[in-house]
């Protein structure tokens, strides 16, 4: 049932890799849990017992270009490496809590071709616990268990299984699923009571805001609403007067233009060449034509010469949004397993 323009909330919204022809498994999954999910439903006030799928990349344009998209009270990603590597615009906007879409979602991927190769991702822990007991989930994914017969009762389980959390949590949108089984770290009151702190390294501080307004965030509130999507607490801290956390896991986000600023330059360099320990650097290389190019590969190489620690360079706010999803848990996983203020008690 497509989803129809208006105010109500719709039950879920799968999101995948698109190409330019439906992926015809995709689509019979879809079916599958639509259907299920509609034998469950019992829609509130402000929900109707729909649900969102975009097959193809010229639908998904289209639909956004047309701004007719319900917001989804559950967002299942289908994740797999490459869907990982180059999320959807959704992916973003439900993770990450746009209030205008996605805020209130609640996130269940769905592991589409096995558990290999993904680290650190959103929801990853309900994605695995979804398959208990089912070896071949985690071995093939759901996308081999819908493909061969042998499998089809473990493949309707899971169905089942996902259904009855995606009605849960549509249903009862105030309250935390009981199903979420995030990592400890999510629940130990953000990460005990150190902040994950985005330190801005540029010497026009709190006010850079690089690609412009073409985000319904800067960058750097972006870095934060990240963290809290996280279940952590974000702290801002800006280099030209404050170093950053020693003590605390976060990101720098470097103006590659710091090291060409005479009077900002020996602070960006005493940064790079001193990471704090469970931060990592974003260089954001904001291209301004053709005939800087030359400049921002010095600034660039300037910057690889100096930083000691690990290095994300992106150039457009697509990618920086997928480096921040990436780096946000893996500087807090980074942090809970080295220190010990970071772990959760022994049972």
């Amino acid at each position: 049932m497509p989803p129809q323009t208006g105010h109500l909330d719709v039950y879920f919204f799968i999101s995948h890799v698109r190409t330019m022809v439906p992926n015809k498994w995709i689509s019979a999954y879809y079916e599958d849990l639509r259907n299920a999910v509609e034998q469950r439903a019992s829609p509130k006030p402000g929900l109707r017992p729909e649900s969102i799928y975009l097959d193809t990349r010229a639908v998904a344009e289209r639909r956004r270009a047309a701004g007719d998209l319900a917001s989804a009270r559950v967002f299942v990603p289908l994740y797999t490496p490459e869907y990982l590597d180059e999320v959807p615009p959704e992916f973003d906007e439900y993770v990450h809590g746009d209030p205008a879409r996605g805020g209130r979602a609640v996130i269940h991927p769905v592991l589409w071709n096995g558990d290999f190769g993904i680290r650190n991702a959103p929801g990853l822990s309900q994605a695995r616990d979804l398959g208990g007991g089912i070896a071949m989930y985690g071995h093939g994914g759901l996308s081999t268990m819908c493909r061969l017969k042998a499998y089809a009762a473990s493949y309707q389980k899971i169905i089942d299984r996902l259904a009855d959390r995606i009605v849960d949590a549509a249903e009862n949108p105030g309250n935390m699923p009981t199903w979420v089984r995030e990592d400890s770290s999510m629940i130990i009151e953000a990460t005990r009571t150190e902040p994950f702190v985005v330190s801005v390294l540029s010497p026009r501080g709190r006010q850079w805001n690089p690609f412009g307004y073409s985000a319904p965030h800067s960058v750097i509130e972006y870095a934060a609403e990240a963290a809290r999507a996280h279940g952590l607490r974000p702290e801002i801290q800006d280099c030209r007067t404050t170093r950053p956390s020693r003590q605390s896991p976060g990101v720098v986000l470097v103006d590659v233009r710091s090291l060409e600023h005479e009077q900002f330059r020996p602070v960006a360099e005493e940064i790079l060449r001193d990471p704090p320990r469970w931060s990592s650097f974003v260089v954001i290389a904001e291209q301004h034509g053709p005939d800087q190019d030359s400049r921002l590969l010095e600034l660039l190489t300037m910057v690889g010469d100096t930083a000691r620690g690990p290095v994300d360079i992106v150039a457009s706010r697509r990618q920086y949004n997928q480096v921040i999803s990436k780096v946000v848990p893996r500087n807090r996983n980074n942090f809970l397993h080295d220190h010990p203020s970071g772990r959760p008690p022994e049972a």
